[in-house]
């Protein structure tokens, strides 16, 4: 149960969803890529990729410069489904696609 309630407690942030969701969306991402498409200021957004690395949910890959992040851990998307499915019951899809073309 508490390794559950790590799990969880670790995905039960706004912006780490945002960033899970994202990367999902658009598989891998930059860390600027990242910042321009969920608003999340750069110091904050490396602070919670940090925390998620640890946890197991994301990993990174370094390409030239740039520190590319994508989702390591299929439990983190089994949990954000859950959340999709049910506010999207609630109040409609608001996920937008177009989002990881840019």
């Amino acid at each position: 149960m508490s390794r559950m309630a790590d799990a969880l407690s670790v995905l039960a942030n706004p912006y780490r969803l945002s960033i899970i969701e994202h990367l999902d969306l658009c598989g891998e991402a930059s860390v600027t890529h990242i910042q321009n498409h969920t608003g999340i200021a750069q110091a904050t957004l490396s602070n919670h990729l940090s925390v998620m690395r640890r946890a197991g949910f994301v990993e990174r890959t370094k390409k030239g410069r740039y520190t590319h992040y994508h989702i390591a851990n299929p439990n983190a998307l089994v949990i954000l489904n859950c959340i999709r499915k049910n506010l999207k019951a609630m109040q409609g899809s608001t996920t937008n696609l177009s989002d990881c073309n840019s």
